[in-house]
């Protein structure tokens, strides 16, 4: 291999390895914002901003759920991300969500 195609090997890796952070750092953070509003959601008495912080809620559930297998997890972000989706599911359930399985 040649110099110039180890640099744009290398180059291509670590721009791939921060594309693959990035994404895990979005993957926490929806997980997060998904919990949130859904403890919105369970404290509210007004049933515009519970239907629609439950409805953003499943959103972020979803979408962490789908996206999640796509990327390379460290086992602790492995970890948080389920352990987080476990805690968002029970959430949305006792807002009468439904799920498959």
């Amino acid at each position: 291999m040649t110099r110039r195609a180890r640099s744009a090997s290398s180059e291509f890796l670590a721009n791939h390895n921060r594309l693959n952070a990035a994404c895990v750092q979005f993957l926490r953070v929806d997980v997060e914002t998904g919990l949130i509003l859904s403890e919105l959601a369970l404290a509210t008495t007004n049933l515009a901003t519970r239907e629609r912080n439950t409805k953003n809620a499943r959103k972020a559930y979803d979408t962490v759920l789908r996206l999640m297998d796509k990327f390379e997890l460290t086992e602790s972000d492995a970890d948080f991300i389920d352990c987080n989706l476990r805690r968002l599911k029970s959430h949305l359930v006792a807002l009468g969500e439904s799920f498959d399985s």
